[in-house]
């Protein structure tokens, strides 16, 4: 049986890990109050939805306009951990 996935992604510093630690009604995920990059690594967690219900993984991806000018290494990171991590994603 398949695991439900959710996978966030978008600019850097939008809310990314704290949309997911909203969903999953925890802290796990990385989260910085600045505008630049703090996830550096995909990151995958499978945890209860809202704390409660099924389980669910979550990804947290790195952020797109890195503010140090990464976002070609974390697209390429990011597509090898889908591939290789996650492996489905609908």
């Amino acid at each position: 049986r398949l695991t439900p996935t959710i996978c966030v992604l978008g600019a850097t510093g939008v809310g990314k890990g704290s949309t997911l630690n909203s969903c999953f009604s925890t802290s796990a995920f990385a989260t910085s109050h600045q505008t630049g990059s703090h996830t550096m690594q995909p990151k995958v967690l499978e945890l209860e939805w809202r704390g409660r219900g099924a389980l669910m993984r979550g990804v947290d991806l790195c952020g797109f306009s890195d503010s140090n000018g990464r976002d070609t290494h974390f697209i390429e990171a990011m597509v090898a951990y889908l591939k290789e991590e996650v492996r489905y994603v609908t």
